[in-house]
C-alpha cells in the first residue's frame, strides 16, 4: 500500500483519490508527511477526440471514474482494518459510490463502509428534504420565493431565475436562465458532469428570483454541529479566496455560521456555505447551501486543523 509513515501515530487514514486532493491546503507540502493515506483514484483517462488547426490533438476527459487494479486492492485492505479513514473525492467518485457501478468494485459491506466514511446521504443533502425543516428554510438564500419544481415542464421559463439542482451531486452549473430561453440549450452550457438532460429532467430543481444585492459567500466546516474554519471564497460572483480570522467583522460572520449549524446537520461532518447580503437595513445572512465534506473545495479553510481535530476525537471515542 502507499502510505505516509510517521512517528506520530495517527490512528485515522486520509483517504484521497490523489487527483483532487487539495495538497495546497496545507500549511506547507511537508505536512503532508505527518498524514497516513491511502491512494484511490486513478488518473482521469483522455480520451482523443480530434485535433485543432494546428494539428495539435484535442483531448476530452471521460466522465467516469475508473479504478485500477492495484488502487481497489489497496481501498480493500483498508476496509479489511478497523482503522478510521476521512475521505476526499471528486463528485464523480461519489456519484459512483453511491450508484450500482461501485458493485464492479467491491462487496456490500464495503459499499456500505466506504458510504460511510464519505458521510454523506442523497436525502439529507438534498434541499427539497431539507425545505421542509422550517427553522433552516426560513434561513436559506434561496427558499424565500422560490420554486421547487421538475427541470422540464414546459420546456420554458416565464421570467428570468436562478436555477439550481436541489441535491449535492451538482447535474448542473447553478446559473441565471432567462424568460424564454431554451432549456436544453441552457442545459447543454451548464452540465457539469457529462450527464444527459434526459437522465435529471424527472429531478426537482430550485428557481428562485435573481440576486443583485451585493453578497460575499463563505464556506464553513462543520464537525458535530460546530464550525471548525471558515474561508470568504466569493464577492459579487467573483473568486476572492481569503481566511476568515477573529476581527469584528469576521466574528459576525462566524456567530451567524455557528447558529445556522445549531439548526440543521446533514451529516456529522459536513460544508455550509453561507452568504451575507448587503441590503437598505444593512447586512443579512443566508444559508446558501449544504455539501458534502469528502468533495467539496475547501479554499481557505486550514485543513490540517480540521483533520487533527476530527482525528484526536475520533482517538478519544473509540
Amino acid at each position: 500500500m502507499d502510505f505516509c509513515k510517521n512517528s506520530k501515530g495517527y490512528k485515522m487514514k486520509l483517504l484521497i483519490e490523489y487527483t483532487t486532493f487539495p495538497v495546497g491546503l496545507l500549511h506547507k507540502a511537508t505536512d503532508l508527511v505527518n498524514l497516513d493515506k491511502v491512494l484511490i483514484g486513478s488518473e482521469r483517462q483522455k480520451l482523443l477526440i480530434g485535433t485543432n488547426e494546428f494539428g495539435e490533438p484535442i483531448y476530452e476527459i471521460t466522465p467516469s471514474i475508473t479504478l485500477t487494479k492495484e488502487t481497489v486492492l489497496d481501498l480493500k485492505d483498508f476496509l479489511s482494518t478497523n482503522e478510521k479513514g476521512l475521505l476526499r473525492c471528486s463528485i464523480n467518485f461519489l456519484r459512483m459510490l453511491f450508484s450500482d457501478e461501485s458493485e464492479k468494485y467491491f462487496t456490500n459491506d464495503e459499499i456500505e463502509k466506504l458510504r460511510g466514511i464519505s458521510k454523506y446521504s442523497k436525502t439529507s443533502f438534498d434541499q427539497y428534504f431539507i425545505s421542509n425543516h422550517f427553522d433552516v428554510s426560513k434561513n436559506m438564500l434561496n427558499q424565500e420565493f422560490a420554486v421547487l419544481r421538475n427541470l422540464i415542464l414546459d420546456g420554458k421559463f416565464t421570467k428570468n431565475v436562478f436555477l439550481k439542482p436541489t441535491g449535492d451531486l451538482k447535474d448542473f452549473k447553478a446559473s441565471v436562465i432567462h424568460k424564454d430561453q431554451d432549456v436544453n440549450l441552457w442545459f447543454e452550457e451548464n452540465k457539469s458532469h457529462k450527464r444527459f438532460l434526459s437522465e435529471i429532467m424527472d429531478d426537482v430543481v430550485i428557481a428562485s428570483p435573481v440576486i443583485n444585492n451585493p453578497i460575499t459567500e463563505y464556506r464553513n466546516i462543520v464537525y458535530k454541529g460546530m464550525v471548525l474554519s471558515t474561508s470568504q471564497y466569493c464577492v459579487n460572483g467573483k473568486l476572492v479566496k481569503r481566511a476568515v480570522g477573529k476581527d469584528d467583522f469576521d466574528a459576525e460572520v462566524i456567530e451567524k455560521a455557528s447558529y445556522f449549524a445549531s439548526l440543521y446537520q446533514p451529516s456529522e461532518l459536513f460544508v455550509m456555505d453561507v452568504a451575507s447580503i448587503e441590503t437598505e437595513n444593512g447586512l443579512d445572512y443566508k444559508i446558501i447551501e449544504y455539501n458534502c465534506f469528502s468533495c467539496s473545495g475547501l479554499y481557505d479553510c486550514d485543513f490540517l486543523s480540521v483533520f487533527k481535530k476530527i482525528e484526536s476525537d475520533t482517538n478519544v471515542s473509540s
